[in-house]
């Protein structure tokens, strides 16, 4: 998943939409914060919610 947050910003934002936000909580877990970050910044603010409450409380108030 470290990958994705190298990708072109068009490229990324499409495949971020097509990916469950479930997949995209479990690749956060394991990013470092400013690559977590980066790719959740640009989501709506339901998905973002969504996956910040998958994560630990730890890591959602780091990336919040």
């Amino acid at each position: 998943m470290e990958a994705l947050a190298e990708l072109d910003e068009t490229v990324r934002d499409e495949l971020m939409e097509a990916l469950p936000n479930e997949l995209i909580a479990s690749a956060i877990k394991k990013l470092d914060t400013d690559d977590a970050l980066y790719l959740i910044e640009d989501l709506d603010k339901e998905d973002r919610a969504d996956i910040l409450a998958k994560v630990s409380k730890e890591d959602r108030a780091t990336l919040n």
